[in-house]
């Protein structure tokens, strides 16, 4: 049996181990791995392998012109740069915007017959949830959600609303991700709306903190 050990570029803590024999069996070996559930570990692969075929270009500053854009069946509307690329998912309740990087890379993706990118692509979403007048706007802490950070509370649409910062990890905190993240309910208390950007990384990029910003402060319930 021949053993292949595999580093990839900007993965210092992915290392793949490909097994050959008669058969192909790959085996990826992480920090935490007994704490990592398989999905994710089939995610990792993919992000991997995304990123030494298709990088992510440099981000591209949102445009000073914007659009309005009206979302009917999520009940609101809000500005964005006339730059970002909308995608608008019905059946999920959520409408998400994409830098022109973000497109490059999906083309590059789609190029070279890759799966998974939309993973590799940092874009701020909007999504609805069905919600009570108990609904928390603050997430509870867990195995994965480490902590909040930045906590702030504000006023979105001319509701109460909390914005933060959350430090997530799927390794045990060896590597962190970072969401930024706002929610509030709609006046009937029968909604969450959440204004979110995620990143697997320990910062969100400025770009999307201004389209972030952006959002939450042209938002407005139609």
């Amino acid at each position: 049996m021949k053993t292949n050990k595999i580093t990839l570029p900007n993965f210092q803590q992915l290392t793949l181990i490909i097994l050959a024999s008669s058969t192909i069996m790959l085996t990826v070996l992480l920090p935490g791995l007994a704490q990592v559930k398989p999905e994710y570990l089939a995610e990792n692969i993919e992000l991997a392998q995304n990123h030494y075929v298709c990088p992510l270009p440099p981000r591209v500053e949102p445009a000073r012109e914007t659009k309005k854009v009206t979302v009917s069946n999520l009940g609101f509307s809000f500005n964005l740069p006339v730059n970002y690329r909308i995608d608008e998912d019905q059946q999920n309740n959520r409408v998400s915007f994409y830098n022109p990087a973000d497109d490059q890379l999906i083309a590059c993706c789609r190029k070279n017959k890759l799966r998974g990118c939309g993973h590799s692509t940092i874009h701020v979403t909007i999504s609805a949830k069905p919600a009570t007048s108990n609904t928390a706007l603050l997430p509870e802490l867990g195995i994965t959600k480490l902590r909040l950070e930045n906590i702030r509370p504000t006023t979105i649409a001319n509701q109460k609303a909390m914005v933060y910062i959350l430090k997530s990890s799927m390794d045990g905190g060896k590597s962190l991700d970072t969401s930024l993240v706002a929610n509030f309910l709609t006046p009937d208390k029968q909604r969450k709306i959440t204004i979110s950007v995620f990143n697997h990384d320990e910062e969100i990029p400025k770009t999307e903190q201004q389209v972030f910003n952006l959002v939450i402060s042209s938002l407005s319930l139609i």
